[in-house]
């Protein structure tokens, strides 16, 4: 059986025995829709070890396992206690039900890779980068353990993917705006968590703080987002770590190699919700 087929197998498969697993309405149908894509732009067809850093539930640590001998499913496992983790017992369950062999998950913080020098020949990470803390370090540990002339496959998000939050957040304030208005219900309603905190402290949340849309990550604030997800503050953190960049694409890209024009380039820079970036040490 073909490789698209594999995964077409486990995109049916998770659909219906592990739609209890689907993050939100879509996703399973959105990444492989995506990973179809990237598997188009893979420097190799098979990998001998390959490592997943940011996991999450496993999904496309499935898809990866078509492609290699072995997979490492690698994420921090504090579960619902920080963004956008929902911890690797989850991730553990959905490989076991998968029935997926060749993966083996790991607790693993990209700052501090828990493996040997030279052990991976590919190393997968897909929207999961953007919240490592210590980008440079995390960098300096993937070119650690890559062999030589492995490959770092990296999906980041852009300027345009915060923009179009933003406008979708906005959508929900405007026909939010009478209970904003509400002030004997701001102090019942509107609060957040605070990640990273094992006792989920709340603290109550203005209603004017409501009018900026949430970072996608804690460490951040929103504007400092727009300037560091563009594709330029991207490939600089990626050049100045030595990471040999061979390939740069857009999300909103055809698998085709061929030449865009100038016009054409420049909308993808606008329009792209991600940046490809593949690395070869």
């Amino acid at each position: 059986m073909g490789q698209e087929h594999l995964i077409f197998d486990i995109y049916k498969k998770s659909c219906t025995d592990l739609s209890t697993f689907e993050i939100w309405a879509g996703y399973y149908k959105l990444r492989l829709e995506e990973f179809k894509k990237f598997n188009t732009l893979f420097p190799k067809s098979h990998f001998s070890n390959t490592l997943e850093i940011g996991c999450g539930i496993g999904y496309q640590a499935a898809f990866l396992s078509t492609m290699s001998d072995k997979v490492v499913a690698s994420d921090v496992d504090f579960g619902e206690m920080i963004q956008h983790s929902r911890g690797l017992a989850v991730t553990r369950d959905f490989i076991e039900k998968s029935g997926i062999k060749n993966i083996k998950v790991v607790a693993a913080n990209a700052e501090d890779l828990p493996f040997a020098d030279e052990e991976f020949d590919f190393i997968y990470s897909s929207y999961a980068f953007q919240y490592i803390v210590n980008k440079d370090k995390a960098l300096q540990e993937i070119k650690r353990v890559l062999k030589k002339d492995g490959y770092f496959f990296c999906v980041l998000p852009t300027t345009a993917n915060r923009f179009k939050a933003a406008i979708n957040y906005y959508k929900e304030i405007i026909k939010k705006i009478p209970l904003l208005l509400d002030d004997s219900k701001i102090n019942s309603i509107n609060k957040i968590k605070i990640a990273g905190t094992a006792d989920k402290v709340i603290i109550p949340k203005k209603w004017y703080t409501k009018l900026l849309p949430p970072p996608d990550n804690f460490n951040n604030n929103v504007f400092n987002e727009y300037f560091l997800y563009s594709p330029t503050s991207w490939q600089t953190l990626f050049l100045k770590n030595q990471h040999k960049i061979i390939l740069k694409k857009f999300s909103a890209f055809s698998p085709e190699t061929k030449t865009v024009s100038f016009l054409k380039t420049i909308k993808l820079k606008l329009i792209s919700d991600g940046l490809i970036l593949l690395t070869k040490k």
